[in-house]
């Protein structure tokens, strides 16, 4: 009825038609999308721990090529030794291989989660998509709708791009700073 009311239908079988409303957006579907994102994040919390543990032996390695030349510069040259830069030019060629095996290790977790996140959310994405209703997609404009998509591919982006290359290296550059700051004192 159009009253307003409510309550128990009677037991004989009325004739019409009866319709039931559900709201379009519920708590359940806000708590949805912050689980979801939790969920998709610690799906990758053990590749992005190693990713992390790489990063710092990265820059410790990376502290190699600085550190040969200095020593070349401070014991070889003066000593004359040709031994003791026989053995630095090992010990530096070690850790460049080593540098190089982890760099491609590193680039390899990224891909893997780049691939991973492409599928992910391009499904998820799309699903949500489908899952609008017919007003909303209606009122909007095509290049309205494909912003939104572009807005999801701007994230992924920014998580499998140099940002994170970035975001993971920064907190290590510190260590750099500090082995400068050591050997150079002021200079750092």
């Amino acid at each position: 009825s159009t009253t307003g009311r409510f309550g128990p239908m009677p037991d004989q079988h009325p004739k019409g038609r009866a319709y039931v409303f559900t709201p379009v957006e519920s708590e359940r579907d806000i708590v949805e999308v912050t689980d979801w994102f939790l969920t998709v994040g610690n799906r990758f919390k053990g590749l992005a721990a190693q990713a992390f543990g790489i990063t710092f032996l990265l820059t410790i390695l990376g502290l190699a090529i600085p550190l040969f030349v200095m020593a070349v510069f401070d014991q070889a040259i003066i000593s004359g030794s040709t031994a003791i830069l026989k053995y630095l030019a090992v010990g530096v060629g070690i850790a460049v291989l080593g540098e190089i095996v982890l760099r491609s290790l590193r680039s390899g977790i990224f891909s893997f989660i780049a691939a991973r996140l492409d599928n992910i959310v391009g499904g998820e994405v799309f699903r949500k998509i489908l899952c609008l209703p017919p007003s909303l997609i209606e009122r909007a404009a095509i290049g309205a709708q494909i912003a939104r998509i572009r807005d999801f591919e701007t994230v992924r982006q920014f998580f499998t791009g140099p940002a994170a290359n970035v975001l993971l290296e920064l907190p290590f550059s510190l260590i750099f700073i500090g082995v400068v700051a050591f050997l150079g004192g002021g200079l750092a």
